[in-house]
């Protein structure tokens, strides 16, 4: 990723990538998984797929929810 100011590697790590459960959001974090990794070799990238209130429930208007963070 980033490069330091030192030669050294970084030290191996687990990153955890957060997506919605939908087939379209999952394909498009296993894209930036790929990448991560290619830059990151020694690093774990792990996709974390999760059902947003949004996901939940279709049928209620998006106004009506009196949630915040609907999507996130």
């Amino acid at each position: 990723m980033a490069e330091t100011s030192s030669s050294a590697p970084l030290p191996p790590r687990t990153i955890r990538i957060g997506t919605r459960k939908s087939n379209l959001a999952v394909v498009q974090a296993e894209g930036i998984r790929a990448r991560l990794q290619e830059l990151e070799p020694t690093w774990t990238f792990e996709i974390t797929a999760l059902r947003t209130i949004g996901d939940k429930d279709q049928k209620t208007a998006l106004y009506d929810f009196g949630a915040k963070s609907l999507w996130t």
